[in-house]
C-alpha cells in the first residue's frame, strides 16, 4: 500500500509548482493525498489534473467554493476512498504502526505531510510471560507444586533454573484451559448473565433459574477480576491499585504505549536516517558496540594514592561475607515490584511470591550458593536490552535510554549486597558525593548549584566561571578492568560497586551535548577560547541540572514551565480522558500531584505557578480534561480538606510547599550537614 499525506500548497497555477507536486508523489510512493489552498479555478482543474495526477481519482469542493480549496486525489488500484472524516481512535486500532512525516517545503511556503504504514514485524512465536492473574485458579497451586517436586541434579542454582524451565509448559496450558481470549469470555458472561435476568423477570420463582444466574454472576465477577489483572499488568499504571474496571483506559494506555515504544526511524552514527528495520537493528547494534565498553587503552589505577583514602576495613569485609540468612532473601525478592517487565527467562518477582510456599526454599538455596562460590550460571545474568525514548519523537540514538532487564534471581542478589553496601558506602564515599547514599540527599546538590549562580548575571561582581560536565553513559560505558582494579585497590573481597572516577582511568567520557560552560564578568575571546580547547559549548543562565531550573533569581513562572508542561501532558494522554470521576482522583493523588513534589521539596514555588497547577487538576477533576472551564460543584480548598472533616483528602500545594522546605531549618537546627 502507498503513502498517504497532505499539503497546504497555498496555490497550484503555476507550472512549476505542478511539476513539483507531480515529482513529489512520484518519489514518495504516494497513493492517497490532500492539496490545500489550491486556489485551482473550476474551469482550469482538468488542464492542472492531468499535468499532475494524471489517471488518478480526485474529489475537489469547486462546488462548494468557487475558488477551488481543496483537492483529494487518489490512486484507484491502492485505495478505495468512502470516508471523509477519521476518527482517532479508530484511526488508531486500524492503523497502529503508522507514522507522521514532515518533509521540506521546496518552492511552497507549508511543509507537506507524509503518513507512512510500517509492514508488521513478524514475531518467531510468542515469548512466555508469567501473568498475574494465573494464582486465581486452584489448579495454579496444583501445577506448581507437582512440577516444582520433580527431580533434578545439579548445583542448587541450576535445579531453580531448570525447574523454572520445566514449569513454563505447563503454565501455558493452565493459561489456556482457564484465560484463553479473557475478554471475549468475559463479554459472553455478561451477554449470558443479562438472558437470565431477562428471563427472571418473566420468572422470578424459578429456583433452577435463579441457582443459574448465580453461578453466572459469580464466574463473571471471576472473570472480570482476571480480565483487570490482565490489563492492569499489560498497561503498566502502578498507580492504578484499587476502583472501577478502567476497561478503556487500560486498553488506551497499551495502545499508547505500543505506538510510543515503536521504533519507526533513527540516524545512525553517520547522520543517515534509518528507516527499514533491519537498517534500524544494525544501527544499534553498531552504536551500543562501542559505546558498552570501549577499547581505548586505560592509564593504570595508582594503587597508593587510592590506598590513602577511605578503604574497607575489617569490619566491613565482615559485614560483606557473613553467611546470608532466609529472611535476607526473602526480603530482597519482596521488595521487587512485581508489575516490572519480566526478565528474559518470562519470570517476574510476582511470580516467586505467589509462589514462595512452595519454591522458597530452594531460590534461597540458589542465591545463597552465589555468597559461597561467587559464581552464577551464564544463563542467570543474561538480559534484554530495552530502549526507551526520552523524547515523544526520538530519531538520534541517544535519545534512547537504554535499560537492562535483569532475571529476577540475579536481582534477588543484586538486592542482597545491595542491603549490604549500604551499611559501608557512607562510610568509603566522600561526603561530596550526596545522591545514591543512605543517609544522603540530592537536593544538596541543586541548593550548592543555586547558592553558585547567585552572583551571575550581575554587572559588579568579579570574574567567574562555571563548567557543567556529564558524562557519556556513564554506567555502560566503565571498563570491567577499571571496576576490578578499583575494587581490588579499595580493599573490596570479590565485591562489584560502580565509583566514578572522571578521566580516561575509567573509560567514561564527557558528553559535549549536555555539557556547558557559564560565565560571568569573562571577556567573549576568553570564552570563546576556553570553549575551543575544551570541546564544551557556551551556554546561558538558567539552565536545567537534575530536572530543575537554576536561576539566580527566585524561580518565576517561566522557570516552571517544564513543571506545569509535565502534569498537562499528563491529563491530555490519550488514556487519562477515559478514567472515570474516582479513577481521576486517584490520579491526581498519585502521579499530578507527585509531580510537583520534587520541585517544592527544593523551592519555595509562586502562587502562580501552584495556582496553575490547582486549576489544571481542578479541570481535570470535575470535567476530565484542561480545557473545560465551568463553575465546580465544590470549591477547591474544601476538595483538599481531609476526608474526616468532608473533604478528599487531596494536597493543599501551598501549604506541603512551605512544610517540604522547612525542614532546611531542621536540619539547620541540628546542624546536619548535606552539603
Amino acid at each position: 500500500m502507498g503513502s498517504l499525506g497532505w499539503w497546504t500548497i497555498r496555490g497550484m497555477n503555476s507550472m512549476n509548482k505542478q511539476l513539483e507536486v507531480k515529482k513529489f508523489l512520484n518519489q514518495n510512493n504516494v497513493g492517497l493525498f490532500g492539496l490545500l489552498e489550491t486556489k485551482i479555478k473550476s474551469w482550469n482543474w482538468i488542464k492542472v489534473k492531468n499535468n499532475v495526477c494524471e489517471n488518478w481519482s480526485i474529489c475537489t469542493n469547486n462546488s462548494k467554493h468557487k475558488g477551488g480549496r481543496i483537492w483529494l486525489i487518489w490512486q484507484p488500484t491502492q485505495f478505495v476512498v468512502d470516508v471523509r472524516v477519521l476518527v482517532d481512535a479508530e484511526w488508531l486500532q486500524a492503523f497502529p504502526d503508522c507514522s507522521a512525516h514532515f518533509l521540506p517545503e521546496g518552492l511552497f511556503d507549508h511543509c507537506p505531510c507524509i503518513i507512512q504504514f510500517q509492514e508488521e514485524s513478524k514475531r518467531k512465536g510468542v515469548p512466555f510471560k508469567y501473568i498475574n492473574m494465573w494464582p486465581m485458579v486452584e489448579e495454579f497451586k496444583e501445577v506448581g507444586a507437582n512440577q516444582w517436586g520433580a527431580f533434578v541434579q545439579g548445583t542448587p542454582m541450576f535445579k531453580v533454573t531448570r525447574k523454572l524451565k520445566m514449569l513454563k509448559s505447563k503454565l501455558k496450558q493452565l493459561n489456556k484451559d482457564n484465560f484463553s481470549d479473557i475478554e471475549n469470555i468475559t463479554q459472553v458472561s455478561e451477554i449470558a448473565l443479562k438472558e437470565f435476568h431477562r428471563k427472571l423477570i418473566k420468572d422470578p420463582l424459578n429456583k433452577e433459574l435463579c441457582d443459574s444466574e448465580a453461578l453466572c454472576a459469580k464466574e463473571l465477577h471471576f472473570l472480570k477480576q482476571a480480565r483487570s489483572q490482565y490489563l492492569l499488568q499489560k498497561s503498566k499504571e502502578n498507580w492504578m491499585k484499587d476502583g472501577d474496571d478502567n476497561i478503556a483506559f487500560y486498553h488506551a494506555s497499551i495502545k499508547h504505549r505500543r505506538m510510543r515504544n515503536r521504533v519507526y526511524q533513527v540516524k545512525n552514527q553517520e547522520g543517515l536516517l534509518c528507516k527499514q528495520q533491519s537498517d534500524i537493528q544494525y544501527a544499534f547494534e553498531d552504536f551500543y558496540k562501542g559505546l558498552l565498553g570501549s577499547s581505548k587503552s586505560l592509564v593504570p589505577i595508582n594503587f597508593e594514592i587510592v590506598s590513602k583514602g577511605n578503604c574497607l576495613t575489617d569490619l566491613h569485609q565482615d559485614i560483606l561475607l557473613r553467611g546470608v540468612t532466609d529472611e535476607e532473601v526473602k526480603t530482597a525478592m519482596f521488595s521487587i515490584p512485581g508489575n516490572k517487565d519480566p526478565s528474559p527467562d518470562g519470570y517476574s518477582s510476582q511470580f516467586f511470591k505467589d509462589t514462595w510456599h512452595i519454591i522458597g526454599k530452594d531460590v534461597i538455596h540458589a542465591v545463597r550458593s552465589v555468597f559461597t562460590s561467587g559464581k552464577l550460571l551464564k544463563s542467570c545474568i543474561s538480559t534484554i536490552l530495552t530502549l526507551v525514548p526520552k523524547v515523544d519523537v526520538p530519531e538520534p540514538m541517544t535519545q534512547f535510554r537504554p535499560i537492562a532487564c535483569c532475571n529476577t534471581i540475579y536481582k534477588c542478589v543484586a538486592k542482597v549486597m545491595c542491603a549490604r553496601l549500604s551499611l559501608i558506602l557512607p562510610d568509603i564515599i566522600s561526603p561530596s558525593q550526596s545522591a545514591f547514599i543512605k543517609g544522603r540527599d540530592i537536593v544538596g546538590n541543586i541548593l550548592l548549584r543555586q547558592d553558585l549562580v547567585k552572583m551571575y548575571k550581575r554587572k559588579a561582581c568579579s570574574p567567574r566561571i562555571m563548567m557543567k560536565i556529564d558524562l557519556q553513559k556513564a554506567y555502560d560505558s566503565v571498563e570491567c578492568v577499571f571496576l576490578q582494579d578499583m575494587l581490588k585497590a579499595l580493599n573490596f573481597p570479590k565485591l562489584v560497586i560502580d565509583i566514578l572516577i572522571f578521566s580516561n582511568a575509567s573509560g567514561l567520557y564527557m558528553n559535549q551535548g549536555k555539557s556547558s560552560i557559564y560565565s560571568n564578568g569573562v571577556d567573549d575571546h576568553s570564552m570563546s577560547v576556553l570553549a575551543k580547547l575544551s570541546g564544551i559549548k557556551r551556554d546561558a543562565i538558567p539552565f536545567k541540572f537534575l530536572g530543575v531550573s537554576i536561576t539566580p533569581k527566585r524561580l518565576g513562572v517561566n522557570d516552571c514551565k517544564g513543571l506545569i508542561d509535565k502534569v498537562l501532558a499528563r491529563i491530555k494522554g490519550i488514556g487519562a480522558r477515559k478514567l472515570s470521576y474516582a479513577g481521576r482522583l486517584v490520579l491526581i493523588k498519585s502521579l499530578l500531584h507527585n509531580l510537583h513534589n520534587y520541585w517544592a521539596r527544593i523551592f519555595i514555588l509562586s502562587k502562580t505557578v501552584l495556582q496553575k497547577i490547582d486549576g489544571l487538576c481542578r479541570k481535570f477533576l470535575w470535567h476530565g480534561n484542561e480545557m473545560k472551564d465551568s463553575p465546580a460543584l465544590v470549591a477547591w480548598e474544601n476538595i483538599c480538606k481531609p476526608k474526616r472533616k468532608g473533604g478528599l483528602g487531596l494536597k493543599c500545594l501551598y501549604w506541603w510547599n512551605i512544610a517540604a522546605v522547612a525542614k532546611y531549618t531542621w536540619w539547620i537546627a541540628q546542624k546536619t550537614d548535606h552539603l
